[in-house]
């Protein structure tokens, strides 16, 4: 058995906090409305930053439910597309993306319409922790300057909104021995 300690695990958001961030965006505008369907995805999928940046128009299944996410090593996995991920995404599809030659899901707000990155995700989320009156979250598990240090390094992949209790289980897998994080999920790995 691994010698792994709760107390040690980063700290995720409270429902109060996810649902601060989700409301943080103007949905008033195109770009707001893009901002919300990034959270609610990143919120509820668990995914980073550049996962979300990464998924193209074709990998959403919507008959199926299903969404592709991309991660690190290659690895394609098929998660569960909850109500709440697809209808906000749906919207944004149908009422607020730009009409462009870009394959990505989310796309910039002005000409040239381009994919968004990692880094404007990032950027997007740190820009709703202003909005909602939230510290900025220390990138890759680190103490934020109130915060006490943990007992020990966490694993520089966590990341506090990954945690957030909000996702009610891991990864947001309605059934975590299922889930894609686990051992016995099933990913697609591409050479």
């Amino acid at each position: 058995m691994a010698g792994w300690r709760l107390d040690s695990l980063p700290r995720g958001l409270t429902p109060q906090q996810v649902a601060a961030l989700l409301s943080a965006p103007d949905l008033r505008t195109a770009a707001g409305r893009r901002d919300r369907a990034i959270l609610v995805m990143l919120a509820r999928l668990g995914l980073r930053g550049a996962e979300a940046a990464a998924i193209q128009l074709s990998d959403i299944d919507w008959h199926a439910g299903e969404i592709a996410v991309r991660g690190k090593g290659s690895c394609t996995e098929r998660l569960p597309l909850p109500t709440e991920v697809g209808e906000s995404v749906a919207g944004y599809l149908t009422n607020s993306r730009p009409r462009c030659s870009a394959t990505a899901v989310f796309v910039t707000s002005r000409a040239p319409y381009q994919a968004l990155t990692g880094t404007c995700i990032r950027a997007i989320m740190g820009r709703a922790c202003d909005r909602a009156g939230l510290p900025r979250g220390p990138s890759h598990g680190e103490p934020g300057p109130d915060q006490p240090a943990p007992p020990h390094r966490p694993d520089p992949q966590d990341h506090d909104q990954r945690r957030s209790p909000a996702h009610g289980t891991d990864r947001g897998c309605p059934d975590p021995p299922l889930c894609p994080a686990r051992p016995s999920a099933h990913p697609t790995h591409r050479p």
